[in-house]
């Protein structure tokens, strides 16, 4: 509906923050989070605007309550929201980018209370990675590394422009590339190799977020 839009933000106009605070009655812990958010706001020298989610995490070592704030840069998004009004459409929420995997594996995925699955959603210029235990969102990040390397890699090490590059990794990922075919390969190779590292990074700084004492993930979707 043009009456319920949701704006996806980049990591350029948002960003997530994890935050515990001792158990509270909701009114102070709005006060909590809204102190929380001027003082960011005032550190970076950005309007910021911001909303969080109670992250359910029994396996956590603290007895705090963990939370997921998201904050999202008023310039950057103020004015997305009056063009779409300018169409007569209508903002209702706008989001990190980085939770929109968690809705789409609850939707197509096949969802399991005991297992914990690792969602990695490569973008061109950023990588979205989570972890999910059965239908709860445990930790979401988004890293900075996408295909966009890959083609730079291929670009660098074939000496072709921008744009032949761009043709060679699509042909690559199609099967049909016929020229430098173990050239491309070798860039592949270092480049999964690193967005194997930003992945497996991220069960550590799952762990050391939400003060659990391990994290497995049994599955990973791409």
């Amino acid at each position: 509906s043009k009456n319920n839009l949701v704006l996806s933000l980049d990591s350029e106009s948002s960003s997530l923050r994890y935050h515990g605070v001792p158990p509270v009655p909701s009114w102070r812990l709005e006060l909590i989070l809204k102190y929380e958010l001027a003082e960011i706001a005032e550190r970076t020298g950005e309007q910021l605007s911001g909303g969080h989610v109670e992250l359910q995490v029994p396996e956590s070592e603290s007895d705090d309550t963990l939370l997921l704030l998201g904050m999202g840069k008023d310039h950057m998004i103020q004015p997305l929201i009056e063009s779409a009004g300018s169409t007569g459409c209508r903002v209702r929420h706008a989001v990190p980018t980085t939770l929109g995997p968690y809705h789409v594996h609850l939707c197509t995925g096949s969802v399991r209370d005991d297992e914990t699955v690792m969602l990695g959603d490569v973008g061109d210029a950023e990588t979205q990675v989570l972890l999910v235990s059965g239908d709860r969102l445990l930790f979401a990040r988004s890293v900075r590394f996408g295909r966009n390397q890959f083609v730079e890699s291929v670009r660098d090490r074939c000496s072709v422009d921008a744009d032949e590059a761009e043709e060679m990794v699509s042909a690559f990922a199609d099967g049909d590339l016929v020229t430098s075919v173990d050239t491309v390969t070798q860039c592949y190779r270092g480049w999964i190799s690193q967005l194997s590292q930003s992945l497996g990074s991220s069960i550590n700084f799952c762990q050391a977020q939400l003060k659990m004492s391990s994290v497995e993930a049994q599955r990973l979707r791409l």
